[in-house]
């Protein structure tokens, strides 16, 4: 399947599988986010690792999606500055933000969902 957003995913989505897996496991990926966004990390990875050829319509899917978010915080990067609430969130999405790391520790906590 050709996926018109592949080629996008691969740039915005800029940590390796390995990055994606360690972080999943940072306890500073819990803040700023939902619990459900953390549990699709490992399924990033897989579809990051993933070679484009054998992307299914769903892995499409899922790339426009993880696209789609990466663009929205990116542009709240833009224009608010880089804060703990999008340097974890946009990493909870696979995109290590250029000079904008996420905060040492964090004790803001989101609700599960």
């Amino acid at each position: 399947m050709k996926c018109p957003h592949a080629k996008e995913f691969q740039r915005s989505v800029n940590m390796t599988p390995r990055e994606i897996l360690a972080w999943a496991k940072d306890p500073r990926s819990k803040c700023y986010s939902f619990e459900a966004t953390r549990r699709r990390l490992p399924a990033l990875a897989k579809l990051k690792a993933k070679p484009v050829a054998k992307w299914t319509a769903d892995d499409c899917r899922y790339a426009q999606r993880v696209l789609n978010f990466n663009r929205r915080m990116e542009g709240g990067l833009r224009r608010d500055g880089c804060t703990p609430g999008y340097a974890i969130s946009l990493m909870n999405w696979g995109r290590k933000p250029q000079g904008c790391a996420p905060p040492k520790t964090c004790t803001r906590k989101r609700p599960p969902r």
